[in-house]
């Protein structure tokens, strides 16, 4: 399998009005999954803020991989990057990504 430096980041949030929404971004050009974290919440920062989900609950970050037949896939989960924060704190995107 050949991978390529596109990630798939999602942030499980939670919303006074909806309850749990997830938001998956994916991000193209990074060398790594700290520099896609940083990236995808630099995505996620204003449209959280006007959608009004301010706590992030997860982070997950898988890398999208294509293997030698061209199927594309997601590896599996960055181990170490699935933070929560603790309970009843208020956590942009941002600053999970820090």
């Amino acid at each position: 399998m050949s991978s390529t430096n596109k990630w798939m980041v999602g942030f499980r949030f939670h919303s006074e009005v909806r309850g749990f929404v997830e938001h998956f971004y994916l991000v193209d050009g990074t060398a790594g999954s700290a520099g896609a974290h940083r990236a995808a919440a630099q995505m996620a920062g204003p449209a959280s803020k006007r959608a009004g989900r301010r706590e992030v609950q997860r982070v997950q970050i898988q890398r999208v991989v294509t293997d030698l037949l061209g199927n594309v896939g997601l590896s599996a989960p960055v181990p170490g990057v699935g933070a929560m924060p603790a309970a009843n704190s208020v956590t942009s995107p941002i600053e999970v990504a820090r």
